[in-house]
């Protein structure tokens, strides 16, 4: 996440959105917990946890993201 910071840098982590997490487990949700310590506040308000592929579909149109047939199956 940090790096991710980096990358985007201010002009468009304020552009960003949303960062969706698909199938969070609670080792990954303490990580994120975790290093709010070191990153901006202002990016982890950002953070969705999305349990399901068809739950991140209520977010983001089907036909915006490129998901492989196996991912389905």
């Amino acid at each position: 996440m940090k790096r991710l910071q980096q990358i985007l840098g201010r002009k468009h982590q304020r552009n960003l959105h949303a960062i969706y997490v698909l199938h969070p487990t609670l080792g990954l949700k303490s990580a994120i917990f975790a290093l709010q310590l070191l990153v901006d506040g202002e990016v982890w308000r950002k953070v969705i946890y999305v349990e399901r592929l068809l739950q991140l579909f209520r977010y983001v149109p089907r036909e915006q993201l490129t998901i492989p047939d196996f991912v389905f199956q």
